[in-house]
């Protein structure tokens, strides 16, 4: 794990400064590589072959290099594929995936098991590949300048070498969703590669080619035959991969279906007592804290409870935005944020249950999303803010659907209204903003966070199989896999409770604590003369703070609101 940048501009030869901007997702070592064409620059995370030996940009052969975030979690059966062509000089999957490429080119990324991003730059053709994995667990961005053509881990690291500004449109479905669709950003110019894709840039032209090398599975037309067992299997070779370290490792333990079952076959599969870590919230309905300690005293694990109050909230909110690079989505990065930052004192890795849901139909919104015949009800799909408070917010009345929706439309206009629709809607919206989140709030601390449930086989298998089998005949469950595996090992009966979440009680703390509105009250104050809002509105905002009374709607709207005014303070030249 690691930060990646580069520059197709030799003017900016002896820059160090995307090197710094990223220095929290690599502490370990810094690298820079040019040539009169490129810059390539990289921070280093060590987790596999901790020599400098590991060390990147990776440039074992002359005029090949390589700069690259991720994992390859099955490199040691593609080094096996690969020695007979090159000698090794490391055991890093950094040193697999360069010849892995310079032997097969793209056509070297069905093979890999991993989570990924990463530039690969052939000097004697004179062409840049940037890559993202299939389910986007690794970010990348990249923007078209005037002076080039640039490219990083996180938006900040490319926003010296631009004027930086913000995407008005962008703004409009961020307030009406809490994060923006597809590949643009809060910012003009500065564009997400879609996960599962790759750009070739030819540096002699600066033509650029976008290319899906990776789609989800379109057709529900896997058996159900044995598949709990089937599932267990790669669950268990998912996890056994992804407990390959030379660094320390532990679980993200909330308590809940997916990490216990993940912290069950960890503590089957290694030797040494496993350390497990899961938030608190004293108090709250959403505490899951009872839980999670119970699955770790079955599974024989060290486990860490760590406490999450308000005033944690409010320490780390700024913080977090910074690390985000946009408004906070979800109330629940500060927990991750906080999480990792405890564990890091003991583990460089951790496990989680990220994308289950996704894979096994496992919301309790997904019975309805699965049988709609129409798939413009996705639209429904993470909306936060409906038609009537964006028209009390922004300047430009009640929007457009277009204009709120952003580029899911375009992502509803490839769907199908079945049971294939729904799944690959999610991942590339919701589950894209979820992972983009566990990164940033885990590389905040430099930790990396790895996800079984999204090894590529178990996501097929979970997309393939008929809905019959995931959620019953009369769609009355869910996940039924993974809530057999549960009750297998566990035999507490707890599988069917009913879902809470990785939550924390945000509107308790707005409406209960003063602090808390003071603290959201000044953050505002940098938005009194922002066009965007209905003149008066931001007035009427934060005097509405000073009383306790507010309804759902408004919290909905403080929310919104207050992490944009956070983003505009934490990143001044943004106009």
């Amino acid at each position: 794990m690691c930060g990646i940048f580069g520059f197709v501009n030799p003017r900016v030869q002896q820059s160090d400064y995307a090197c710094e901007l990223l220095r929290h997702r690599g502490p370990d070592a810094a690298g820079h590589w040019t040539d009169d064409k490129i810059v390539l620059e990289h921070t280093r995370l060590s987790i596999l072959d901790l020599s400098p030996g590991g060390n990147q940009p990776f440039a074992a052969t002359p005029g090949k290099i390589l700069t690259y975030n991720g994992e390859i979690f099955n490199f040691a059966d593609l080094r096996s594929s690969l020695e007979a062509d090159f000698s090794f000089r490391t055991h890093s999957d950094t040193e697999v995936l360069y010849y892995a490429f310079q032997k097969w080119g793209v056509a070297c990324l069905p093979r890999l098991n991993g989570m990924f991003a990463f530039g690969y730059y052939d000097q004697a053709q004179q062409k840049l590949w940037l890559v993202r994995d299939r389910f986007g667990v690794k970010p990348l961005y990249y923007a078209e300048t005037p002076e080039g053509l640039v490219f990083a881990s996180e938006q900040k690291a490319i926003y010296p070498y631009l004027e930086a500004e913000v995407n008005a449109a962008a703004l409009q479905e961020y307030f009406a969703f809490k994060y923006v669709s597809g590949s643009r950003t809060l910012v003009k110019g500065v564009l997400e590669l879609d996960p599962g894709a790759y750009l070739e840039i030819d540096l002699t032209t600066m033509v650029i080619r976008k290319t899906q090398w990776y789609q989800l599975p379109r057709e529900r037309s896997g058996s159900s035959q044995g598949l709990t067992e089937r599932t267990e299997a790669l669950l268990q070779d998912a996890i056994r991969l992804r407990l390959i370290s030379d660094v320390p490792l532990g679980v993200q333990l909330s308590g809940g279906v997916d990490s216990s079952l993940i912290t069950h076959l960890v503590s089957r599969l290694l030797p040494e007592r496993v350390n497990t870590y899961s938030i608190n919230c004293i108090n709250s309905s959403y505490d899951e804290g009872g839980y999670a300690q119970d699955i770790a005293d079955r599974c024989g694990v060290t486990h860490h409870p760590i406490d999450f109050t308000a005033d944690d909230f409010l320490r780390d909110w700024e913080s977090a935005v910074f690390h985000n690079d946009e408004p906070l989505n979800h109330p629940h990065s500060l927990p991750i944020m906080r999480l990792t930052e405890v564990a890091r004192s003991d583990v460089t890795v951790l496990l989680s249950g990220e994308g289950a849901d996704e894979t096994f139909a496992g919301y309790p919104h997904a019975r309805r999303f699965l049988s709609a015949e129409d798939p413009s009800c996705y639209l429904e799909l993470g909306r936060f803010n409906d038609s009537a408070n964006l028209g009390e917010m922004l300047a430009e009345g009640p929007l457009s659907e277009a204009a709120q929706a952003g580029e899911r439309l375009a992502l509803i206009a490839g769907s199908e209204p079945n049971e294939t629709g729904y799944p690959s809607y999610e991942f590339r919206t919701h589950l894209n903003t979820l992972l983009n989140r566990v990164d940033k709030m885990s590389m905040a601390h430099a930790m990396e966070i790895r996800t079984p449930y999204l090894d590529y086989r178990l996501v097929e298998v979970g997309l393939k199989t008929p809905l019959v089998a995931l959620m019953g005949q009369q769609q009355e469950t869910r996940k039924k896999p993974l809530l057999e595996l549960y009750e297998r090992y566990f035999h507490n009966g707890l599988s069917t409770r009913d879902k809470i979440g990785f939550r924390v009680p945000l509107d308790e703390w707005i409406r209960g604590r003063p602090a808390f509105r003071t603290f959201i009250q000044a953050r505002l104050e940098v938005l009194r003369q922002d066009s965007i809002f209905r003149p008066g509105y931001v007035d009427g905002l934060i005097a509405g703070l000073g009383a306790d009374a507010i309804s759902d709607a408004r919290l909905r709207q403080i929310w919104t609101v207050a992490n944009y005014a956070i983003w505009r303070l934490q990143f001044p030249q943004i106009s």
